[in-house]
Parts: C-alpha cells; sequence; structure tokens
C-alpha cells in the first residue's frame, strides 16, 4: 500500500520539485540582475533595406522578429537584463537580429517565424539535421553558429570572459515532442528562451557588467540605422 501510494505521488512530487527549482533561479536572477536596456530597434533592416524578398515573406519575418523582440524586452524588464537589436555585421551586409545579456551568459539569437512542426532528430547517416515542416533547415544554425562566434571571438580578444549561447528562436512555433535541443552547438527554444536563460541562473562562472559588454558590442556591432 505505501509502495503504491509513493508511486502514484512521483508525479507530483517531481512537478513540485521543478517549479521550486524554478522559483529559486527566477530570485537567483533577479538578485543579479541590474537596470534593464534596449538599445536598436527590433527588424529595423528588414522594415528598410531593399532586400530581394517577397512582401509576403517580409511581413511574416516582422512579426516573428517583433515577437521575439517583446519576449525578449518582457524578460529584460522582469530580470534587469539588457536586449541589442539588429546588429550590423562588420564588413557585411548582415544583421544579428538580438542579442539578450545576463550576468551569466550572452545570447546570439535569430528570430524565424516558419510554419510547420520543428524537429531536430539524427538521420540514419549519422547526421543532425533540424527540418521544418519537413524541410531541411539546418543552415539555419550554421549561420547562427558563425555570427556567434564572431561575437564570441571579439569579446575574448576585449578580455571579456563570458559563455556566448547562439539561439534559434522559432516565433509560436510547434516542436516534436521528441525533438532534440540543440544542433551543432546552437540552442532550439523549445522549452522557451526564458527557460534558457534561467538554466544558467545559478551557474558557478563569475558574474559579467552588463553595461560594459553591451558598450563593447555596441561598439563593434553597431545597430542598423
Amino acid at each position: 500500500m505505501k509502495l503504491l501510494f509513493l508511486i502514484c505521488s512521483l508525479p507530483f512530487l517531481v512537478i513540485y520539485i521543478s517549479r521550486r527549482i524554478e522559483k529559486q533561479r527566477k530570485i537567483a536572477l533577479k538578485e543579479i540582475g541590474g537596470k534593464a536596456a534596449i538599445y536598436g530597434s527590433a527588424a529595423h533592416s528588414l522594415q528598410t533595406e531593399k532586400m530581394q524578398i517577397r512582401k509576403s515573406n517580409r511581413d511574416k519575418g516582422l512579426i516573428g522578429e517583433l515577437g521575439v523582440a517583446r519576449d525578449l524586452e518582457y524578460l529584460a524588464n522582469e530580470y534587469g537584463l539588457t536586449v541589442l537589436h539588429d546588429l550590423s555585421m562588420p564588413g557585411t551586409r548582415a544583421n544579428i537580429d538580438h542579442i539578450l545579456i545576463t550576468p551569466k551568459v550572452l545570447f546570439v539569437i535569430d528570430a524565424k517565424n516558419y510554419t510547420g512542426k520543428v524537429t531536430i532528430a539524427t538521420g540514419k547517416d549519422g547526421i543532425k539535421r533540424l527540418r521544418v515542416g519537413g524541410k531541411n533547415q539546418t543552415p539555419l544554425a550554421e549561420k547562427l553558429r558563425t555570427y556567434s562566434d564572431k561575437v564570441a571571438d571579439f569579446l575574448t580578444s576585449e578580455g571579456i570572459g563570458i559563455k556566448v549561447v547562439p539561439l534559434l528562436a522559432f516565433y509560436q512555433a510547434q516542436f516534436h515532442e521528441e525533438s532534440k535541443l540543440t544542433i551543432n552547438g546552437v540552442t532550439v527554444n523549445i522549452f522557451g528562451i526564458e527557460n534558457e536563460i534561467l538554466r544558467y541562473a545559478t551557474a558557478k562562472n563569475p558574474s559579467i557588467n552588463i553595461e560594459e559588454v553591451a558598450i563593447k558590442i555596441l561598439e563593434n556591432f553597431p545597430p542598423k540605422i
């Protein structure tokens, strides 16, 4: 009888522990966070540059970038973080959609508003692929990893030691329940952006000065104008 009670109680215990850990992480992040700050204008490039892109795709992209931007700005205000929107990539016409700076980790974020279920799985050939609606979209992760590496290399050259995480953010996407969380070092927001920042809230690495890091990044990767 006692064994049956324990088995029945186990799911509730797991939920209780998970919620308690989440609450502790939220408290920890708020304690080490600073003053919320927002720089740049979300989706500025998509709205102003003369890209060879269909209007329907542009409008869809705008919804995704602005939607992710709203989520990031909410998190910035909730936890005292800094968000940088639509940053330039030196020497190219490319841009970084968003950067989110927390005391423990920096996220380089690419926002996408694609239809279809998102899956990350390893094929029979042993290669992990990202698919959206059945279409191979692995190059999205590869491109984001390149951008993230450039940001990480720059910070290292400036003597700033902070973990840099490339995050592919699918706006209002549906994810396959067995989908993997990462692909080629790029995290996908399967469990939400807030969950990702909370994962690092109690990391043992020293906290960085968010404002100083933001200033350095803005100098080398200025917002699009």
